[in-house]
């Protein structure tokens, strides 16, 4: 078990094209860069403000592109676009 306040770092950045994914099975529309992206660094665990720093963007922005990738997924909340995230990446 981690200590707690622990952040996970993924092994470098994915470049944008690294990350681009098509979601034809969902609404049929397909992610964009971003939001693959910051799909890809919260499930390595990363807050919102973490991800925004790392990015060099607002977490206003990062805020806004989750809810969009949400949005395309139909997803219900974060935790659960990255679940459909992580399913559609071991599957593709």
């Amino acid at each position: 078990m981690r200590p707690p306040n622990t952040v996970i770092y993924p092994p470098e950045i994915p470049t944008p094209t690294d990350t681009r994914v098509q979601w034809t099975r969902h609404l049929g529309k397909p992610l964009g860069e971003a939001e693959a992206l910051n799909l890809r660094l919260l499930s390595a665990g990363l807050t919102n403000d973490q991800i925004a720093r790392r990015r060099g963007v607002s977490e206003k922005t990062v805020k806004a592109q989750l809810q969009s990738a949400r949005a395309k997924l139909g997803a219900r909340n974060a935790p659960h676009a990255v679940a459909l995230w992580l399913r559609e990446e071991a599957t593709a």
